[in-house]
């Protein structure tokens, strides 16, 4: 009888001893998977009287991406703006070059502009890749001032009045999918009589001129868009609700690549 019983207990602890084994054995097990997999585990909660484990390893994640997105996003576009600056600089060494960063478009990426007497430049930065909007545009006949844009808002104007003010318009330009500025709308001020319809003042039709009175307003849409010339003249009068500065900048080359250094 005793000998059955010392056997039962032997049995007994065999069976103990091999429970505490395999326990161990997986806990090991999941250790070694958890490690594997990358997983970080963190902020230990009881629930139910087990040990639950929740996994951060994706909001970490998604926290680095961004921070790294935008600081390559930053070094990108210096690094981008400054080669397109030398290549200016070397093709216009005018002493009358400036150089600038603006807000064009309204996001988190500043654009370049340059501009010398006559000629003006503007790029932005977006996908990763170096954007020329404008591409040494020239400005300075007829009373062409400069370009001038509203900013955050991606449009450029610009104006003059060419035939000694018989005539004087206002253009509006806007970034488009791809490639440089578009011109969207005109605006048209007649100040002559334009009895052939021809939108060039004879001799005939100058010596009706007068700069105090509009003969004829015209409104037209350069982009393809079906518009009437009423939904034309909205759109033109929302834009010239906006606050609009010369497109220009004030660094030297030299310290236009300091500040970006």
């Amino acid at each position: 009888m005793k000998r059955k019983m010392i056997l039962q207990l032997l049995v007994v602890s065999v069976i103990v001893a091999g429970c505490g084994k395999s326990e161990s054995s997986n806990v090991a097990a999941s250790g070694d998977e958890a490690i594997s997999s990358n997983v970080v585990v963190s902020d230990e909660t009881t629930v139910g009287g087990e040990v639950s484990q929740t996994d951060n390893t994706s909001v970490l994640s998604e926290e680095t991406s961004s921070e790294d997105s935008v600081e390559d996003s930053a070094e990108g576009y210096k690094k981008a703006y400054i080669e397109a600056a030398k290549s200016i600089k070397e093709k216009h060494d005018f002493d009358s070059l400036k150089f600038g960063l603006i807000d064009f478009d309204g996001d988190d990426t500043p654009e370049l502009v340059a501009k010398m007497s006559g000629s003006c430049w503007l790029y932005t930065y977006e996908d990763g890749k170096l954007r020329c909007l404008m591409d040494g545009w020239v400005y300075g006949n007829a009373g062409d001032l400069g370009y001038e844009y509203a900013p955050g808002k991606g449009i450029v104007v610009d104006g003059g009045s060419p035939f000694y003010g018989a005539l004087y318009y206002r253009a509006y330009f806007s970034k488009h999918e791809e490639g440089e500025l578009v011109l969207d709308y005109k605006k048209e001020e007649y100040h002559f009589d334009d009895k052939d319809g021809d939108g060039f003042p004879s001799d005939e039709e100058l010596e009706g001129f007068s700069e105090q009175k509009v003969f004829k307003m015209e409104y037209t849409c350069e982009n393809g868009e079906n518009l009437s010339e009423d939904q034309i003249k909205e759109k033109i009068d929302s834009y010239n609700s906006y606050n609009f500065e010369f497109l220009e900048g004030t660094y030297s080359y030299e310290e236009f690549i300091k500040e970006l250094s």
